[in-house]
């Protein structure tokens, strides 16, 4: 008895040891760590062990599978079939490596759509496994981001353009903690609606996405890059008022948003770039990061997916983070198919002190409460200086205004203020979304001038361009912040050059040259570059003439030794010279500085450039030269009215016709099968008339049309396009309604016409070509043939 009583006893301290994980097998386990931690496959390794090393039972990770590389070379990026093609392949990868895994091992977090991986939360059994599967290529850790916490519209030169290009047609995606569409500048309630047209809640896997309670984050940002227009205190719209708006929640129920989250929005807007092909999604803004990043990070897991966004033709905008750096940004704004955004000041807005990390290089001063790795940093502000916490690196791309943005809070109570907009929202998280607005505003300006829209890195080189360079005063570097009336003048210049060269100068004498411009509308900007072919260094006095004989003095004693122009001029036979960049003419002419008595500067008219040699020695060394303007016009004809089109239009022609516009000479009209002339089936051309018709229309098919009118046929300055009116074709013979049906209505018409009417009816059908003249049998007998096609 007493041996079965210590043995039961024995038994049940084995029992209990066994249920506190102390038996050997953990000792196995631990070794099974160490040797997991090695593996090459795994990324930051003991950023995941460690979870397992303190008790929990399973971590978030992000697995990447070898990609299906034929169908990545093969994808192209517009054509839904294509993408629907890349999407198959890779759920047959995902799915060959997800089935080697029981419900226990893991549980599915995200299924990425355009790039072969997943991510999830593993056992440690299931990490092993998917660590000895071929087809994984690496695994990382699943990282919490942080929020990168007066509108800047005039500091950006926004202002004189935002009635012109406002991001219409097109759609900004705003990745951050949900966007609140019940706000009365975004839509004003319902999801999807007229403003916040579609989104998706990463955070918390469903359809809805709805900030949380205090989330006021992303409804900020949204409000600064796109919200509707309108005036509340400094609130003016965002900078991209008509663009519309996806929601991309990437912050969970609790709070916190993970790196994986992130990846699949981005991913998301891939997929459904062209759910609304009216408005597609071309400017994605991310005012969230983490991490110090002293070089670009294209290993990183944000890579393979913001590859894809940039190859979609969607630009990606980041923000650089608020910890300031002076070397280095935050992920995922490193990498390198990015747009990282830092951070400049709207306005002097008095001593502002900071929290920065222990790692930057700004001054020490003030005395904010700050964590234990950070100090505080004061700063005196000032319109367009670097905001102190924003982070900045050699390869940190634009600056942006952040400091203070009034821009939309949550509807009532919640949010930063009980109020339903927030006055001081700042950080480069402000920064990201002014710079998305700018790139949708010039997309719209793009498509306008051209047709189409540029691509991610076209966009990235134009903002860095044009913008206006800023020090920050912590560390010698300087950035371009954005100018968003630079960046549209770089696309809509026209552009003119004289004819009438060659020219020899006598000596001394004068010559002269001549350009008749036929464009009317005012002048923004305009350079003059002459091109001169010599023998040796001339005293040379270069002067334009405008149309109301204004007379501008560009260059005095072109060409002496030692003048501002001895590099210039070389003495080298038949050499050529641009001459730009000095005073008193800089190269980029401003008509309030010296053409200011022209009349209105219209520069409709004849303009002349004289070139005068006073040397009086070496007849005739001035061989040609030429004139080129680039001139910036900001007058616009109107935009005609189109007229309205009937439901159905009979035939498969049809006229469109509008309202003449009086100061146009040209009208340019096309026709589109869908509304949003994505695919332009047929136009005009410039042409001189107000009406115009389309034939070759496709029976059964609805057309859309629209016109826009212009000063002149060649370069001229155009309007916008007219309001569009559409009309579905009705062709078929018997269809005499015509309702593109062949039924009882059309036949009591052709009855009607046999017995009634005389001269030349509509019913009269056959022979098939143009009739004979009579409503007979053989007309009956045509339209049986189609009114039974139609019955079949």
């Amino acid at each position: 008895m007493k041996r079965t009583a210590l043995f039961s006893i024995l038994m049940f301290f084995v029992g209990v040891v066994s249920a506190l994980g102390t038996t050997p097998q953990d000792d196995c386990a631990c070794g099974g760590l160490q040797e997991i931690s090695s593996n090459g496959k795994l990324v930051n390794a003991q950023e995941i062990i460690k979870d397992f090393e303190q008790g929990q039972s399973r971590v978030k990770v992000i697995v990447n599978l070898v990609e299906p590389s034929q169908a990545l070379a093969a994808v192209d990026w517009k054509s839904r079939s294509s993408l629907s093609k890349l999407h198959g392949e890779i759920h047959t990868r995902q799915k060959q490596v997800l089935d080697g895994l029981s419900d226990v091992e893991f549980t599915l977090r995200h299924r990425f759509q355009n790039q072969a991986g997943f991510s999830a939360e593993l056992t440690q059994e299931g990490l092993d496994k998917l660590l000895s599967d071929s087809r994984v290529k690496s695994i990382e850790p699943v990282r919490p981001l942080e929020k990168y916490l007066a509108q800047g519209v005039p500091l950006i030169n926004a202002s004189g353009f935002r009635p012109a290009y406002n991001g219409q047609n097109l759609a900004i995606a705003i990745c951050d903690d949900g966007i609140d569409y019940n706000h009365s500048k975004f839509g004003g309630g319902g999801f999807p609606n007229g403003k916040v047209i579609g989104g998706y809640d990463f955070g918390d896997s469903d359809a809805d996405p709805y900030p949380n309670s205090s989330s006021a984050h992303g409804t900020c940002c949204a409000g600064i890059a796109a919200g509707d227009l309108g005036t509340v205190g400094d609130y003016i719209g965002g900078v991209a008022y008509s663009a519309k708006l996806y929601a991309l929640k990437v912050e969970n129920s609790s709070g916190i948003i993970y790196n994986d989250n992130l990846i699949a929005a981005w991913d998301w807007c891939v997929t459904h770039k062209n759910d609304d092909p009216c408005n597609p999604i071309l400017v994605i803004s991310t005012s969230l990061g983490s991490g110090r990043y002293s070089s670009t990070c294209d290993d990183s897991e944000y890579a393979t997916s913001a590859n894809n966004v940039v190859a979609a033709g969607i630009t990606l905008l980041v923000a650089s983070g608020n910890d300031g750096y002076c070397d280095s940004i935050a992920g995922p704004a490193c990498l390198s198919n990015t747009i990282s955004v830092g951070a400049v000041y709207d306005a002097a807005l008095g001593n502002y002190t900071f929290c920065v990390d222990d790692g930057s290089c700004a001054t020490p001063g003030g005395s904010a409460s700050c964590d234990p790795d950070e100090f505080s940093a004061s700063q005196v502000t000032g319109a367009d200086e670097v905001a102190v916490y924003s982070n900045t690196a050699s390869f940190l791309d634009i600056l942006a205004p952040a400091h203070d943005a009034y821009t939309t809070d949550l509807s009532g109570p919640g949010g930063y203020s009980s109020e339903d907009y927030f006055s001081d929202f700042g950080g480069t998280s402000a920064s990201s979304p002014y710079a998305a607005g700018v790139v949708a505003c010039l997309q719209s300006a793009v498509k306008d001038r051209t047709g189409s829209y540029l691509s991610h890195s076209e966009i990235k080189s134009i903002l860095i361009s044009t913008g206006d360079g800023v020090t920050d005063d912590k560390v010698a570097i300087t950035k371009p912040r954005i100018n968003l009336g630079r960046a549209i003048d770089s696309i809509i210049q026209e552009e003119f050059s004289s004819q009438d060269v060659p020219k020899t100068i006598p000596d001394p004498g004068t010559t002269t040259s001549t350009l008749d411009i036929a464009e009317t509308g005012t002048i923004i900007d305009l350079d003059v570059k002459l091109n001169i072919t010599h023998t040796r260094d001339r005293d040379l006095d270069v002067y334009l003439i405008a149309p109301d004989s204004t007379r501008v003095e560009l260059f005095t004693d072109v060409g002496s030794s030692g003048d501002n122009f001895s590099n210039t001029i070389l003495d080298d036979e038949a050499s050529v010279a641009i001459i730009s960049g000095s005073a008193p003419f800089d190269g980029s002419y401003r008509p309030e500085d010296n053409l200011g008595d022209f009349d209105g500067n219209s520069i409709t008219g004849t303009w002349t450039l004289e070139v005068t040699d006073d040397s009086g020695t070496n007849s005739g060394i001035l061989n040609s030269w030429s004139l080129t303007f680039k001139i910036m016009v900001d007058g616009e004809p109107n935009a005609p009215v189109l007229h309205t089109e009937p439901n159905i239009t009979p035939g498969l022609c049809n006229i469109i016709s509008w309202d003449s516009v009086p100061e146009a000479s040209v009208y340019y009209a096309e026709c589109s099968s869908d509304p949003c002339f994505s695919t332009v089936e047929i136009n005009s051309g410039w042409i001189g008339g107000t009406d115009y018709e389309f034939c070759g229309l496709t029976n059964g098919q609805e057309y859309w049309y629209r016109v826009k009118s212009a000063y002149s046929a060649l370069g001229g300055a155009e309007s916008a396009w007219s309001n569009v009116e559409s009309s579905r074709q009705c062709g078929t013979p018997g269809d005499f309604e015509p309702d593109c049906d062949v039924d009882r209505a059309d036949l009591a018409v052709l009855v009607g016409q046999w017995l009634d009417i005389p001269g030349m009816p509509s019913a009269d059908i056959a022979p098939v070509s143009d009739g004979d003249g009579i409503v007979d049998f053989h007309d009956f007998t045509e339209f049986a043939i189609h009114w039974l096609e139609g019955i079949e």
